[in-house]
């Protein structure tokens, strides 16, 4: 895909982390109506699905982003941020002319509780920002039953 900024993740406090975070954009209508995501609607323009929410490191995340058509649309941003662990990728988008859905996944994830935000930006800055969050490992409390 053109226009794609490939950043490598950023590790923080350890860098024995500095494993690669692989990235892949799929933007496929299609797929993500089969996997049942909602579709973002007028006055919400952008609604995301993080899966899974808990899983064990190495972990294979993947971030689904709808992003409402609007002209004003630029970038997507994703970010994937633990203590000690950080990926970034920004997306460009063509106003109402991007992709309606975008699937992005990041792998290898280490352990940790990770923030994954989406923000999308129109020319004159942020239009909208959701966040969700991630579990790769075990709890703080140990392992559950």
């Amino acid at each position: 895909m053109t226009g794609l900024t490939n950043t490598e993740p950023v590790p923080r406090t350890q860098p024995s982390w500095s494993s690669v975070v692989g990235l892949a954009v799929v933007a496929s209508l299609g797929i993500l109506c089969a996997r049942g995501v909602v579709s973002a609607s007028e006055g919400e323009p952008l609604k995301i699905r993080v899966t899974p929410a808990v899983a064990q490191p190495p972990a294979f995340v993947t971030v689904r982003a709808d992003v409402e058509a609007h002209d004003d649309n630029r970038s997507l941003e994703v970010t994937a941020e633990a203590d000690d662990f950080r990926a970034s990728r920004q997306l460009p988008l063509e106003g109402s002319k991007g992709p309606r859905f975008t699937e992005i996944y990041f792998d290898n994830l280490p352990a940790g509780a990770y923030t994954v935000t989406v923000v999308l930006n129109g020319s004159s800055g942020q239009r909208a920002r959701v966040t969700r969050s991630v579990l790769v490992g075990s709890p703080p409390d140990g392992p559950q039953p």
